[in-house]
């Protein structure tokens, strides 16, 4: 949630800083540096790592020593899947965790029988043997895991 209210303020400082360095050059100029100054705040909360609801910071994602809860979030990842595109709305054949270093992100690729591609920034890029649908159906049946991996989505920014 916090990460996806991140997204959120970087997409609408974007496209306003687009907008209005477009419409209007002068005003532009200062509206740029507002949104810019929010952007670098937004950027710096970011850094920090962490919400007051959300624990410890990178590689924890809300997990519960392997316990979830009432609910799984995979089974809502799977839901999600059933309306998408592979290859248009995520990578068919990869998916991302978040991890606190390169080795707890390759430890959570070998759990899942994939590659570790990249890490960077706390972000691993894994690449699967299968589908992602597979995949995130088999870890919604296991019902407990001490990770949590998401599909590779492919975000645009459609400017008209």
């Amino acid at each position: 949630m916090y990460f996806s209210v991140k997204m959120l303020i970087v997409e609408t400082v974007v496209k306003e800083i687009l907008v209005g360095v477009c419409v209007n050059h002068q005003s532009g100029k200062k509206r740029a540096f507002l949104f810019v100054t929010i952007l670098v705040i937004a950027i710096a909360f970011g850094a920090c790592g962490n919400s007051p609801e959300e624990g410890s910071g990178q590689g924890d994602m809300g997990k519960t020593d392997g316990q979830y809860g009432e609910t799984n979030p995979y089974d809502e990842t799977v839901n999600s899947l059933k309306d998408l595109i592979p290859g248009k709305d995520y990578l068919e054949n990869q998916v991302v965790c978040t991890e606190d270093s390169k080795k707890q992100a390759k430890a959570v690729a070998e759990r899942i029988g994939g590659d570790l591609l990249s890490f960077e920034n706390g972000v691993g890029v894994i690449a699967i043997p299968g589908t992602v649908a597979d995949l995130m159906q088999r870890l919604a049946d296991e019902k407990e895991t001490e990770f949590i991996v998401s599909p590779n989505f492919i975000y645009s920014l459609n400017l008209n």
